[in-house]
């Protein structure tokens, strides 16, 4: 039975009056769609309506959805069309010539207004899919594309975290490429060929290795880099697709000899290291608590709207016309250098953004009546689709039961207080307030005369940036984390014109535990090409080797930095390839405007926390005996997930690679199943731990 989606009965016997008259033209031929991976449901868009392409319609052999556009022919005018996920109801992704994947919350008539996909003709057929060379963008053509992709998994080594794994269609180094992540497997990246010649002298080896002396060849890492016949391999197994698992000792860990494969490694389920985590500490106060911590009264920014005349270093004034100084970026509210003994900032007096230099030391330094210090806390970091190490507090909530797209880590202490387990102090840092989530990037409310919102300093260094979440394809970063801030920038949402305003109104406002301070401290090899990313609010100072690397202090929105650590002079001077170094940062969420954080580098920056992660050396899940945290998960059935062990009762979650959570609930006994989750990599947490899990 044809399923489709009917425009209004007037403006349908307005197109049938237009097609009598005119023969208005209509869509003939045969699509080849392959969808992605989250769509729930698939239509053809035209003009005149939307007809559904039905599950069966799945070709398994070749991926495709292959759907007779005569159909919409008989029903509806257009000669072109898009394709969408949904209607009716909302949101709706959906797939242009011109966009692969759009998104819109509102105009659900977006997708047939703007469909430019031209429709192939009788006996004609049409091939869309993403395209495979250019992820994002749509590939649309009149033949079957032949592909064919490489997939590897890279040695479980830290120097292979550290840098991004690139291949050679010759052998040498200044004809490499980079690998790309592949989404669905963790650890994993491949190399495609498309309508192309097929190298037969690849060879794999990491960006930072100019010399080749770690390369990887036919035999595998650690033995001498012979050049792999790649064209061959695909010749030899007959597929499309070929899967290299780069050490021996790995693949026979999971039972089988060959180290290259035949087909993707969604059929292999061998994991690979996509994620670890840095332990942090936390000192939680409250701005009845310290003078130097606010809630804006909107829409009066940096008024003090919980002003407590008990508060410790409160500021002259009282009430809520009592400002506290330093509104958006400062510079130089700390010292340049930072003690390689006592790992804490120095305030410097001169900036006079606090009362003494007492009111900024306790805010990272537990001290009665002030803050409360919170231990053993971490920040999981991810691979993102450019192979970076990302966190990201849009996409990661703390609290995964209530997630808040802010950076609010310490909500679980709700909790805490109702057991009363956390009391006096404690009880009052935890106070929750008036969350706000993340704003987006991007065109910002005018363009034009308005432009002049963009400092010159920017304007000078990027250029007339038109998108500011648009990607640059020289760093593959964001435009707007390539900001040069100046000073007293980002004190709201005008200046810099870098926001898009309609986000405003999307935010999430929820109750969250703001006003407090973080600690990290760990090392990093350096090696060229180095970079560190950040972007967040309020005060984030980053030392690099015992020297100011990124100085974003002051109460702000959220505001970027990025630093080339080729660059950079650290407190022993110029950093070496091969050495380590301290990375030690500092945050302070003192404003309750927003509360957001964003790291991304292309170092492996650790502590003594181990990865976070399965490694593909350790192929069985090892459950960890602490209590509620004494679970192992797999893969039990087809889109089901088992969770074995654990306290009964405790609260779970399941989360894809970016942290949101697809399933919550609590474990039922020996195992809680989890059923109907797509096929991909999942992180199931159960109290402070987690494990990963991949599901087909």
């Amino acid at each position: 039975m044809k399923n489709w989606v009917r425009m209004g009965s007037a403006v349908l016997f307005a197109l049938a009056v237009v097609q009598s008259a005119f023969a208005a033209p209509t869509c003939h031929g045969t699509l080849h769609f392959k969808a992605p991976d989250n769509w729930a449901k698939m239509y053809v868009s035209v003009l005149g309506g939307s007809m559904e392409i039905p599950r069966s319609a799945l070709n398994k052999k070749t991926g495709y959805y292959d759907f007779d556009l005569d159909q919409v022919a008989e029903e509806f005018v257009g000669d072109t069309f898009a394709l969408a996920d949904a209607y009716d109801s909302g949101p709706v992704h959906y797939v242009l010539q011109s966009e692969w994947n759009g998104f819109t919350r509102y105009d659900y008539s977006y997708p047939k207004m703007h469909a430019d996909i031209a429709c192939p003709g009788k006996g004609m057929d049409v091939w869309v899919l993403e395209d495979p060379k250019h992820p994002g963008e749509t590939f649309v053509s009149s033949t079957k594309p032949d592909i064919k992709v490489l997939f590897v998994l890279p040695p479980d080594d830290e120097k292979w975290f550290a840098s991004t794994p690139m291949w050679s269609p010759d052998g040498t180094y200044g004809n490499g490429r980079p690998l790309r992540v592949y989404p669905y497997m963790c650890g994993w990246y491949y190399a495609v060929w498309m309508n192309e010649d097929v190298s037969e002298n690849v060879l794999i080896f990491r960006e930072d290795d100019e010399s080749l002396t770690d390369a990887i060849g036919v035999n595998g890492w650690g033995k001498e880099p012979d050049l792999i016949p790649m064209n061959s391999l695909f010749t030899l197994f007959g597929a499309d697709t070929v899967s290299f698992v780069t050490e021996p000792d790995v693949a026979e860990a999971y039972g089988v000899k060959e180290m290259y494969f035949k087909g993707s490694p969604d059929e292999l389920r061998i994991d690979g290291v996509c994620s670890y985590a840095m332990y942090v500490t936390y000192y939680d106060t409250d701005a009845s608590l310290h003078g130097a911590f606010t809630c804006d009264d909107y829409p009066n920014m940096a008024s003090n709207a919980c002003y407590d005349a008990s508060a410790y270093y409160n500021f002259p004034g009282a009430g809520k016309i009592n400002s506290v100084p330093c509104i958006g970026v400062t510079p130089g509210i700390v010292s340049e250098t930072l003690d390689p003994t006592k790992k804490k900032p120095t305030y410097n007096s001169t900036s006079g953004c606090f009362v003494s230099s007492d009111a900024f030391d306790v805010m990272f330094l537990e001290t009665d009546g002030v803050n409360v210090k919170h231990d053993f806390r971490y920040l999981p970091f991810f691979r993102n689709e450019y192979g970076f190490w990302e966190f990201d507090s849009y996409y990661y909530s703390f609290d995964y039961f209530a997630p808040t797209e802010a950076f609010t880590p310490l909500n679980d202490l709700k909790d805490s207080v109702t057991a009363k387990t956390c009391k006096g102090d404690c009880a009052t840092a935890a106070t929750l307030r008036d969350e706000f989530g993340a704003v987006k990037y991007g065109r910002g409310s005018a363009q034009g005369s308005e432009y002049n919102y963009i400092s010159q300093r920017a304007d000078e260094a990027l250029g007339p940036v038109e998108n500011w979440s648009a990607i640059d394809p020289k760093t593959n970063l964001p435009y707007i984390d390539l900001y040069p801030v100046s000073a007293g920038e980002f004190a709201n949402g005008d200046e810099p014109n870098v926001y898009d305003q309609d986000s405003w109104e999307e935010r999430l406002v929820t109750e969250g535990n703001q006003h407090f301070c973080m600690e990290v401290h760990g090392v990093f090899t350096y090696h060229r090409g180095a970079f560190l990313s950040v972007r967040g609010d309020d005060d984030i100072w980053i030392f690099v080797d015992n020297k100011l690397a990124i100085d974003l202090g002051g109460l702000h929105m959220p505001a970027p930095s990025y630093v080339s650590l080729d660059d950079f002079v650290g407190n022993t001077g110029k950093l070496k390839a091969g050495m380590e170094y301290d990375f030690d940062m500092f945050y302070c969420d003192r404003r309750t405007s927003m509360s957001n954080l964003r790291l991304v580098t292309n170092l492996y920056i650790h502590n003594d926390d181990p990865l976070h992660t399965t490694s593909v050396k350790k192929p069985s899940v090892a459950a960890v005996k602490n209590g509620q945290s004494d679970f192992a998960v797999r893969n039990s059935a087809r889109s089901t997930l088992t969770i074995a062990g654990g306290l009964a009762g405790a609260k779970f979650a399941v989360m894809d690679l970016q942290g949101r959570v697809v399933r919550q609930g609590n474990l039922s006994g020996a195992e809680t199943v989890v059923p109907d989750l797509m096929n991909g990599s999942y992180i199931v947490k159960v109290g402070r731990e987690t494990r990963r899990a991949n599901i087909r």
